[in-house]
């Protein structure tokens, strides 16, 4: 997984802005596990939803053959439309 490195950041980052809230109700190893656990669930359900959404676009098959980026095609899709509306306006 390369998204490890910002997994760690974003745990890290959190730890340091709610040190000064941390109460010894449990070992800071637990909470530690808590705010790690909890980034970790977010990261999965946004790349759940961003992969819903490269599969929703994977039927379509660009015109000149050349290699499919979802991302591309919308891009071109959209400089289209404003070009479009240039001319006609």
């Amino acid at each position: 997984m390369a998204n490890i490195p910002d997994i760690l950041q974003e745990t890290f980052l959190t730890v340091l802005r709610r040190l000064s809230a941390y109460q010894e109700q449990g070992t800071i190893k637990g909470w530690l596990y808590t705010i790690a656990d909890g980034h970790i669930r977010v990261y999965f359900r946004s790349e759940s939803r961003r992969l819903q959404r490269m599969a929703h676009y994977a039927h379509i098959i660009p015109e000149d053959g050349e290699s499919y980026q979802p991302e591309h095609r919308i891009k071109r899709s959209e400089a289209t439309q404003l070009i479009q509306q240039f001319i006609d306006g």
